[in-house]
């Protein structure tokens, strides 16, 4: 698993204030494998996930619910894969996790997929 966006910017230092970027979610891609057991141990941590509305029930979504708490400013978004659809292979969810690197003890993805 490794953060998206904005915390995976931040988290590499690519802005050198990190005022000039404001984040309120958490995006984190994680296997499909792991999804499940990462979303638990996020609700261990006192994050809780939104009420499903009518159409999360019927449509496809590229994330798990929203888990939202009042210990953190933060909100957590779980993705299974980046997009809805995808047909390019260097975008696909599993090469994305194995080419993902560390930076600053974080799993980001290569600078080239940010």
């Amino acid at each position: 698993m490794y953060f998206l966006k904005g915390a995976a910017l931040l988290s590499i230092g690519y802005y050198e204030d990190i005022a000039e970027h404001m984040i309120g979610d958490i995006y984190i891609l994680v296997a499909t494998n792991y999804l499940d057991n990462t979303f638990e141990l996020v609700q261990q941590h006192s994050f809780k996930p939104l009420p499903l509305t009518f159409a999360d029930k019927f449509f496809y979504h590229r994330h798990l619910p929203h888990l939202i708490t009042n210990k953190y400013i933060a909100a957590v978004e779980l993705h299974r894969e980046l997009f809805n659809t995808n047909t390019k292979k260097e975008l696909s969810n599993e090469l994305l996790l194995k080419n993902k690197r560390i930076q600053n003890d974080i799993f980001v993805p290569k600078a080239q997929n940010i």
